[in-house]
Formats: structure tokens, C-alpha cells, sequence
């Protein structure tokens, strides 16, 4: 009974830890991707609308778990208007000092270089080619859900 309890264990927290892997590895995929074609975007001039910095759950106790800086800006490619909000690609948190720089940079009706997709003009950023590549935890995390899957999975011994 002990045996059978401890390979569904497994199987259920190797399920769970793919699934919450897969979905940052996907994130984290996609960003790289987007982060990368930003590189060779045209450029053109947008406009502060406004700017906010929020706060990420998830600290411990006492603990900041870092904030993230977006700006609304307005662009146009080939006279027609658009609105903007992705600063940059990165999905890692930034410290409250570097979003109070980043707050104070981009005040309202500030002119901005907007980096745009020739092919889709409503998918832009300010900062393009800014992926960090350390943001590998999804990928140990979807690992290591492998490995209990894995473990669950392993034939029982006979005693």
C-alpha cells in the first residue's frame, strides 16, 4: 500500500511540475523568440502616455519580489495609430530602483524610439534584443518533474 502511495506521489507532483514547467519554458521560449526578431525591427518616434511600475507577488515575508516597468505609448507606421505597452522582453524582475530611474526617464509626453514588427506594426517595444538569458528556472523545473514522473513510473520491485 506504502509502494503504491509513494509511485502515485510521484507521478501527480512529476505531472504537476512538467505542467507548471512547461507553461514558464513556453513563456520563457516565446520571449527568447520575440526578443531575438526585435533586433532587426524598424524603428519610429512614439510618445509617453503614461507609465507604471507594479509590484510582484510572491516575495517571502518582508522579502520585495521585484517590480516590473511598463509604459503606454503612441506610434504610427504608415499613418495609421497605434498604442504600445511592452518596455522591453525580459521577464525578470527589476529592482524598485531601477523602475523609480525607468519611472522618472519616460515621463509623459516624452518622445521614445519604438521598435515595431514590419509584419504585425501592433507588436512593439522600446527596448528590442532584451531576453535575459538566465531565466532557466522553468527548465529545471520541468526536469525535475521528468525525473519523479519518471520515478513514479519505474516498475516495483517484488520483495
Amino acid at each position: 500500500m506504502k509502494s503504491c502511495l509513494s509511485r502515485g506521489f510521484f507521478l501527480c507532483f512529476g505531472l504537476l511540475m512538467m505542467l507548471a514547467g512547461a507553461g514558464g519554458a513556453w513563456q520563457m521560449t516565446s520571449d527568447w523568440i520575440w526578443s531575438n526578431a526585435s533586433r532587426d525591427w524598424p524603428q519610429t518616434t512614439g510618445i509617453i502616455e503614461s507609465r507604471y511600475a507594479v509590484a510582484r507577488s510572491g516575495g517571502r515575508r518582508g522579502v520585495d519580489a521585484g517590480w516590473d516597468f511598463n509604459a503606454a505609448y503612441r506610434y504610427q507606421v504608415r499613418g495609421k495609430s497605434y498604442i504600445g505597452t511592452r518596455y522591453d522582453w525580459s521577464s525578470i524582475a527589476k529592482s524598485k530602483q531601477q523602475v523609480a530611474r525607468l519611472y522618472s526617464a519616460h515621463p509623459p509626453n516624452f518622445l521614445v524610439p519604438v521598435f515595431y514588427d514590419p509584419n504585425q506594426p501592433q507588436r512593439s517595444c522600446l527596448v528590442p534584443d532584451s531576453f535575459h538569458r538566465n531565466s532557466i528556472y522553468s527548465s529545471l523545473i520541468f526536469c525535475f518533474g521528468l525525473l519523479c514522473l519518471f520515478l513514479g513510473a519505474l516498475p516495483q520491485r517484488a520483495k
